[in-house]
Formats: C-alpha cells, structure tokens, sequence
C-alpha cells in the first residue's frame, strides 16, 4: 500500500495548486532539514495520510547521515523518467482535462486494456495518473485478488491491442 511518494517539479506552485485541487487536498511546506527550503507537502489528507513530497527541480534523494536523505540540489533533473503514480480525484475526467488545459499541460483518457486512466503530464514531463467513481472499478477489477487470477492475459491483451494501434515495446 502506498502512502507517499516525492518527485521534482519546476514550477512549485502551479504543480502544487493543481495537484491540491484535483486530489482535494492541502499543500503544506516541507520542514527544512531535512527538505529543501523549498519543498511543499500535498497531504490528501485521507484515511491512509497520502502524501506527495514535491521537490524543487534539480534535488536529488542520496544516502545521508544517520540513514537520513540526503537532498541535494543539483543543476538539473531529467527532463523525463519511468516514475508515475495513480491518484483517486472525486472530480470529474472533463474538469480534470479542463484544469490541464488551463496550465498547457498534455492531458486525456488512456484505454489501457483492462482499464482506463486520465493521463496529465504536469509541466510537459512528468506523469500522473487520475482515476475517478467511473474508472476505478476497472482498475480494481484488474489488480485486485480476484482479478490477479486473470492478470497475465489481461496483459496480453493490452499487448495485442496496443501493437494493433502501431505502439511498440521499446528495446
């Protein structure tokens, strides 16, 4: 179960208030040590405490003293990475697309086979995923206990249909 994860963002504030507004939840500045000074909670504020860490562009996580972080920042992050994450939002996908569209963020529905999402790449670079009352069954359907039994053709089946569309595995 996940409970809180951190990524970097260039623009703080507009990533952070996006955030706070789909997931309905409150940005809180980070205690600094051990976060940058700059560094922002979005707390959803739910029954298992979700929390985003948003770090400022160009920190880094590394071993520190005492098992802590160390978070240094350096002069860049890479424009794009593997890591993303599904959020619950109690919005709608429209006001979703629409809150995108406001910041010039890509944004749009993802038939991922077994299951939809609501893609948003907050800045041009880093993904999030949004799932709602109407897609989340799917989602559920898919990875939940019952649904592992049928996983790997599930999967399969996302494989036939995404080569159908022309989209291939990267090597």
């Amino acid at each position: 179960m996940l409970f809180h994860l951190s990524f970097a963002a260039r623009d703080m504030q507009k990533v952070s208030g996006f955030l706070a507004e789909v997931l309905d939840a409150k940005v809180v500045k980070a205690p600094s040590p051990p976060f940058n000074s700059e560094a922002l909670f979005i707390c959803c504020g739910d029954e298992r405490g979700t929390m985003i860490s948003l770090e400022p562009w160009g920190v880094t996580y590394e071993p520190g003293p005492a098992n802590y972080a160390a978070m240094p920042r350096g002069a860049a992050s890479p424009a794009h990475t593997p890591f993303h994450g599904l959020f619950f939002t109690a919005l709608s996908e429209q006001r979703v697309l629409d809150l995108a569209a406001v910041h010039g963020w890509p944004a749009g529905r993802v038939n991922n086979g077994p299951f939809e999402v609501i893609n948003v790449w907050l800045e041009g670079t880093q993904l999030i995923e949004f799932t709602n009352a109407e897609l989340l069954p799917a989602y559920k359907a898919t990875f939940d206990r019952a649904g592992l039994e049928t996983l790997d053709a599930s999967l399969r089946g996302l494989e036939q249909h995404l080569r159908s569309l022309g989209i291939s595995a990267a090597s």
